[in-house]
């Protein structure tokens, strides 16, 4: 009886001493804390991931009747730059054969996008063209020639003039890897950059034309610019395409970078 009356007495003191301590915690955690500080400051951060980036569109360059010029057909899509079949040209006066061209040109407007604070570069590479029997077109026939127009516009404005120290490269072949288009200030700004691509050669002066309209620096030029290419000042590296080209379906491919 005495042994049983131990055993309960020890088992009610275990249990209030439990209480005992669930209460004086749940008093304490009410207690007001007193502030060294009338504001609380905290560090914060984020990051932006850089950011490179190219959107091209291509357009046609057609001969526009009203102007008697060649220009940029702003309401074509093509999918791809067919060149269609070659021509001769010709001297006007005398008709005598200068070399073939393309019934078609085209023109790859770029706009690249960078975040980088950095100069980049916009390329081009292009592949030989090649007929089904391994004839191919003269590399040097093939001509890339980039171009920058202020009236151009990033975002609905003009984008005025090319940046002072933006760089913008010469007429040059097609064929090859990483041809420079453009050299960017060194910032980075976004600006829109033209590349005009087809098989073509030069006039009587030793001209290629670009095709271009529009007005550059403070001198309206509508008709656009003459590119120097060869036939002059000790230029020589224009190839044409003769008559006697082999006959056949030619194909190829175009690409167009930015890189930093």
């Amino acid at each position: 009886m005495l042994r049983k009356l131990i055993v309960g007495t020890i088992v009610v003191n275990f249990v209030f001493m439990l209480a005992g301590v669930l209460t004086t915690f749940d008093h304490n955690s009410n207690i007001g804390v007193a502030l060294a500080n009338t504001t609380a400051t905290f560090g914060t951060g984020a990051q932006v991931d850089q950011f490179l980036a190219i959107n091209a569109v291509l357009k046609t360059v057609e001969w526009n009747s009203t102007s008697g010029k060649y220009d940029i057909n702003w309401n074509t899509n093509p999918g791809s730059l067919n060149y269609g079949t070659l021509v001769p040209v010709t001297n006007n006066q005398t008709g005598e054969f200068y070399y073939m061209a393309g019934a078609n040109a085209y023109a790859v407007i770029m706009y690249p996008v960078s975040n980088a604070g950095s100069v980049y570069y916009l390329k081009q590479s292009g592949t030989v063209l090649q007929s089904a029997g391994g004839a191919t077109i003269p590399d040097a026939a093939y001509v890339m020639t980039p171009d920058y127009q202020n009236l151009d516009q990033i975002n609905g404005q003009n984008q005025g003039e090319m940046p002072g120290n933006a760089a913008l490269a010469g007429p040059q072949s097609a064929v090859g890897n990483n041809h420079l288009i453009y050299t960017s200030d060194a910032a980075g700004s976004t600006r829109a950059v033209r590349a005009f691509l087809a098989i073509t050669g030069p006039n009587e002066q030793g001209y290629i034309r670009n095709w271009s309209k529009g007005y550059n620096s403070s001198n309206p030029n509508p008709d656009g610019q003459w590119n120097w290419y060869h036939g002059g000042g000790g230029q020589n590296n224009w190839q044409p395409v003769l008559q006697s080209q082999p006959a056949g379906q030619y194909s190829g491919s175009v690409t167009v970078t930015v890189n930093l």
